[in-house]
């Protein structure tokens, strides 16, 4: 949501009312740093709404203002991190984390007590078709075979 903190209250508040929806993933604002101004006001109109808000990797503002989890983005590194967020963000967070394109990953993930696993397309993919086609064949593998939820980021 971007532009001024008062636009970004209101499109959130219109988008929760438009449709059902069981979370909010909020992401910084210029992909670096969050605007700590504004997310006190989004996470409380989520949460007074019934939907959960996961912040994008960073556990300590999460917990700091009272977010309902963390969603760890893909890295090469993706199943350490998301194992060190599970430890510090306790049992009581939802905590779950993109597995990129390896089901070896989204394995490691779902076995290190995730809430959810993701599968995203990255944004540097130029052939969003084949990559779509990529995650569908994921999302069904996983569903016949695991009990952790899954979803589809990027779609």
């Amino acid at each position: 949501l971007a532009g001024s903190p008062e636009s970004a209250r209101t499109v959130l508040s219109a988008a929760l009312e438009a449709s059902p929806v069981a979370s909010l993933l909020i992401r910084p604002a210029n992909d670096k740093t969050y605007d700590v101004k504004t997310l006190p006001a989004l996470i409380a109109i989520a949460q007074k709404k019934g939907v959960a808000a996961l912040l994008l990797n960073d556990d300590a503002l999460a917990r700091e203002l009272g977010a309902d989890g963390v969603h760890v983005s893909w890295s090469s590194d993706v199943v350490q991190q998301f194992k060190s967020v599970r430890r510090t963000a306790g049992s009581a967070a939802i905590v779950g984390a993109d597995a990129g394109r390896t089901r070896h990953d989204a394995m490691e993930i779902g076995e290190a007590d995730a809430d959810y696993v993701a599968f995203g397309i990255p944004a540097h993919v130029e052939d969003r078709s084949r990559a779509a086609d990529r995650q569908i064949d994921r999302i069904s593998w996983w569903s016949e075979v695991f009990e952790v939820p899954c979803i589809a980021l990027d779609v």
